[in-house]
């Protein structure tokens, strides 16, 4: 399946990063706290990006498109897109499929990012003959051998987290043109490839 991509021009105007979500209980001497998902999930917020008709305009036509929260696409985080050297690794599904993942190193602490949506003209990947890698899902399939590392671009695979498109108009300029705002876009994760 093809995923249209997010206004690039719009998302590198967003702000968000990653939420995990925890459960903290406690008393005046002792805290508990359980990491209820081990993964975070990342949630974006783009409203304050789209007020001019060029940048407004296509958005409108692109959440029309997407049903609100119905249809999935690629947004550009502008904060993390980028897989350097030393950052690409692949968790093993089978003998000859891949999963291609990012890895944040901090002091002796690992994290692993799974990326389903790199950017298609922009991997590199090494170790082994690679016989064919999926944009649309992240895994990577061998002829022989195990892949070692990757470099590269992705984007998040995401959605609407919103129905309802309540724009406002809040100046109309000499061209005849409105300045528009809509106070809350928020745009969230998908964790399944759907």
């Amino acid at each position: 399946m093809a995923y249209e991509i997010f206004p690039d021009n719009i998302s590198r105007g967003s702000s968000g990063g990653p939420a995990f979500a925890v459960d903290v209980t406690g008393n005046d001497s002792q805290e508990w706290r359980t990491l209820l998902n081990a993964l975070p999930r990342y949630e974006f917020e783009v409203s304050h990006a789209a007020q001019t008709p060029d940048l407004y305009l296509p958005l409108q036509k692109f959440f029309l498109n997407h049903g609100g929260r119905w249809r999935t696409f690629r947004y550009l985080d502008p904060l993390d897109n980028v897989v350097a050297s030393g950052e690409g690794a692949f968790a093993t599904i089978d003998a000859t499929h891949f999963q291609m993942r990012k890895v944040y190193v901090f002091g002796s602490l690992t994290f692993y990012r799974t990326i389903t949506k790199p950017i298609s003209g922009t991997t590199s990947i090494t170790g082994g003959t690679v016989a064919s890698t999926d944009y649309d899902t992240g895994i990577v399939t061998m002829t022989s051998g195990t892949p070692t590392s990757w470099t590269g671009r992705f984007h998040t695979h995401a959605r609407f987290n919103v129905d309802r498109m309540i724009p406002r108009m809040i100046h109309r300029r000499p061209d005849g043109s409105n300045v528009v705002t809509w106070e809350s876009i928020p745009v969230v994760e998908v964790k399944a490839a759907t």
